[in-house]
């Protein structure tokens, strides 16, 4: 499976949400490991050269099996754009096939702390089908929530947090 280094959390992580069968499974997948990409103008050099770090970091790390490669002519890539709004990072789930799909970054986060390398890096794991733990269906077969001390209600946050593709 191109770009999920990791079959039985990608099937958790989908199963039941419309993706049980593994060919709607391996349409989120990037072809042949290549995540094709382009870069926005950045005002900002110090969070595009971060994003080239990044870059660089995954590939090392991942190569062969899941690159990053700068688009030229295929028919869909991801965009890494800088968010001027100073929201939080974002980025789509795995592949969908489309040429706008982006990896949003703000230069700092809204607390004004920098935004890192390693979550550049996250925002990048998201893109190549990645989910957070705590948002699979089956997390409480694996996950102990801790209620004591929330000032929240622990089964809205589920609700909340899970998100469907």
């Amino acid at each position: 499976m191109a770009c999920h280094a990791n079959y039985a959390n990608f099937q958790g992580n989908y199963k039941e949400e419309g993706f049980n069968d593994l060919n709607n499974i391996y349409q989120l997948c990037w072809p042949n490991g290549e995540i094709f990409f382009k870069i926005e103008i950045f005002e900002s050099q110090a969070l595009l050269e971060k994003v080239y770090e990044a870059i660089n970091h995954w590939n090392r790390v991942n190569f062969p099996h899941c690159v990053f490669k700068l688009a030229s002519n295929q028919s869909y890539w991801v965009t890494f754009i800088q968010d001027k709004s100073g929201g939080c990072p974002k980025a789509d789930i795995g592949c969908l096939h489309i040429q706008d799909q982006v990896i949003s970054l703000p230069e700092f986060y809204p607390d004004g702390s920098e935004v890192l390398e390693e979550c550049i890096l996250h925002e990048m794991m998201h893109c190549a089908g990645f989910r957070h733990e705590h948002q699979r269906n089956d997390r409480d077969e694996h996950l102990k929530v801790v209620e004591e001390g929330f000032d929240y209600d622990v089964k809205k946050l589920k609700l909340i947090i899970t998100i469907k593709p």
